[in-house]
């Protein structure tokens, strides 16, 4: 997973969307559910399975234009945008020595 914008775990907005009520939403990335197709990609794209934080809500349409409305779905990686920056260098390798530690 080499070169994604989000890692499990990560708390993400919206920053791309084909439907603009999906822009901005605060989202909790749960599961990496690999490459897929998706409208408007020409090849499948990296996409995860997210939770909407903050009671919001996803809209998803349908081909004949018919909307419903989750809590939980997917969502490519090209449209997420990490709240927290990435962590790097030492920082990382220390926080990974105290956690193997405490066990």
């Amino acid at each position: 997973m080499h070169g994604l914008n989000c890692r499990l775990g990560d708390l993400a907005v919206t920053v791309k969307a084909a439907i603009p009520e999906n822009l901005g939403n605060m989202v909790r990335v749960v599961g990496f559910l690999g490459d897929q197709r998706w409208h408007g990609f020409k090849e499948p794209t990296p996409m995860w399975e997210v939770e909407v934080v903050e009671g919001s809500r996803l809209v998803y349409q349908y081909d004949g234009g018919e909307r419903f409305y989750a809590t939980q779905g997917h969502i490519p990686d090209a449209f997420l945008k990490p709240i927290a920056p990435r962590r790097q260098g030492k920082e990382v390798e220390m926080e990974a020595d105290r956690t193997c530690e405490a066990v």
